[in-house]
């Protein structure tokens, strides 16, 4: 809920400069009043949740693709446009050459979102139906970067690979002996490492320079390091009782490396960026302690 509210605060400060720009530009452009008065104008019934033909897409959802939303087959491919979204394919593409890419930009679909929202009115901060429409967008937001982590590929980083052996005490033991002080040296060595890059993200904050090469190399050095850091933990035997805690705090180390590729791209995707930023802020301070106390606890 925490980060629903660190967002929420984030998206009101995106809707207020954004509609401060919409404005603007209703005096620049001519264009923009006549098509913002038609949609006024024809009064449809446009609820962000509804789905107006039948086609898989919800009404918000047909404004991120670009779609038309009395039409199901948009491209007129054969495939109505819910179909072509869930198998991979632009539902405004013909094909073949119409795949979706791995990942979505989310400040993009944030955008698209909010001019939905703006012009069915539901996301301006006199509707009443604002707090729903804005937590709806959160969430649909924290359910995108949930896509994105999952198909952020780290570099010479695969599957998880376990070397089990009994689960004697002396063997527990054995265990417990070797990993209390690797892990105590790595906590250290990653928390002064995200402490580092949090100082730095805030000093650029004020410069907007999020792809400055300092900041960029902070940050693979740190996903460097926990790469390493996982192949460590991947040559270590563990007793069949520890499987399932060591094999949570390896995927917790590459969870960790894959937000900070994501917080990477900050510059090229700000609301992504934000995102990942605040689940990093969980990981350090809630996931990875947590793991890391069940060694300490049963020392």
């Amino acid at each position: 809920m925490a980060n629903k509210i660190k967002v929420f605060v984030g998206f009101l400060a995106f809707i207020a400069l954004f509609s401060v720009l919409m404005f603007f530009n209703s005096f620049t452009n001519s264009s923009s009043i006549s098509k913002t008065a038609k949609v006024t104008q024809n009064s449809l019934s446009f609820s962000i949740d509804s789905d107006i033909d039948n086609d898989g897409l919800s009404n918000t959802e047909e404004s991120y693709w670009n779609t038309d939303f009395q039409n199901p087959d948009t491209d007129g491919d054969g495939y109505i446009d819910g179909e072509e979204v869930a198998s991979g394919h632009h539902p405004n593409k013909v094909g073949p050459n119409d795949a979706l890419a791995e990942a979505k930009n989310l400040t993009e679909k944030s955008g698209s979102l909010l001019v939905a929202g703006l012009v069915e009115g539901s996301l301006k901060t006199s509707s009443p139906r604002f707090d729903n429409s804005v937590n709806s967008v959160i969430d649909d937001l924290f359910y995108q970067s949930s896509i994105n982590h999952d198909k952020t590929v780290l570099a010479n980083i695969g599957d998880v690979q376990i070397i089990t052996t009994d689960s004697d005490k002396k063997t527990v033991d054995e265990y417990l002996k070797k990993m209390s002080p690797l892990l105590r040296s790595f906590w250290i060595d990653d928390l002064k490492g995200f402490v580092y890059i949090l100082n730095m993200f805030q000093e650029l904050d004020k410069t907007q320079d999020y792809q400055n090469p300092k900041f960029t190399d902070a940050i693979d050095n740190e996903i460097l390091k926990f790469k390493n850091q996982i192949k460590q933990l991947e040559t270590i035997e563990i007793p069949s009782t520890w499987v399932k805690t060591h094999s949570q705090l390896i995927s917790e180390m590459q969870s960790i490396a894959k937000n900070y590729l994501l917080f990477r791209n900050l510059g090229n995707d700000p609301m992504q960026g934000v995102v990942s930023y605040i689940t990093l802020g969980d990981e350090f301070t809630d996931k990875l302690p947590l793991l890391l106390s069940r060694y300490s606890l049963n020392k």
